[in-house]
């Protein structure tokens, strides 16, 4: 895995409620990760996360900065 897809990686994980199966589900469902990251609540849905699933992700997203994540994951 690249640092580009590492970065979202990580940063979906610090998203209440995004577990291995929503996880998964995300990686299936979209081309990249980043493509996840930035998907519309729709978008999220019909890749089969729950409503409330896709608005805790939504509304998470300006909390967590994919950069930051990795250059935190790095100096650990």
């Amino acid at each position: 895995m690249n640092d580009s897809e590492l970065k979202y990686w990580v940063a979906l994980q610090r998203i209440p409620g995004i577990g291995p199966a929503r996880f998964g589900a995300l990686e299936r469902a979209f081309d990249s990760l980043a493509d996840a990251w930035t998907a519309p609540k729709s978008a999220l849905m019909a890749a089969g996360l729950t409503a409330s699933a896709a608005s805790k992700l939504v509304a998470g997203r300006p909390d967590v900065d994919p950069d930051g994540e990795l250059g935190r994951l790095y100096e650990a």
